[in-house]
């Protein structure tokens, strides 16, 4: 499993990079074998209001099973990478669950499949 992760202002600090690497492992650890590449990107927001100012958003293509993408807003980059990736792991897991039932392709009508040109 190849982790990327990308920064939107590009001053990322090396331990915040290995943070995300080291979580990104962790929560994945199952699912190693059908990612084949992970995509995380961090970016700051000015959110005001809320006080939210850190951005995650993970990307994972899982074969068979299409694209997950899952994106979370939080005060600190720990909570935020932590909680796209836990949401992003527990939704793959769903579907791969769904389709690895009987009727698993008619369940699933909602997955965005390559199409194949």
């Amino acid at each position: 499993m190849r982790i990327q992760i990308k920064i939107g202002n590009g001053k990322l600090q090396r331990s915040l990079r290995l943070l995300t690497t080291h979580h990104a492992r962790r929560t994945l650890q199952g699912l190693r074998d059908m990612l084949p590449r992970v995509s995380v990107s961090l970016s700051d927001v000015a959110e005001p209001t809320s006080g939210l100012t850190k951005r995650c958003v993970v990307e994972m293509k899982a074969g068979n099973l299409g694209t997950v993408v899952m994106s979370s807003v939080a005060k600190s980059w720990q909570l935020a990478i932590k909680s796209a990736l836990r949401g992003a792991s527990e939704r793959l897991r769903s579907l791969w669950h769904a389709a690895a039932s009987p009727r698993g392709a008619q369940r699933l009508p909602f997955i965005r499949r390559p199409l194949n040109r």
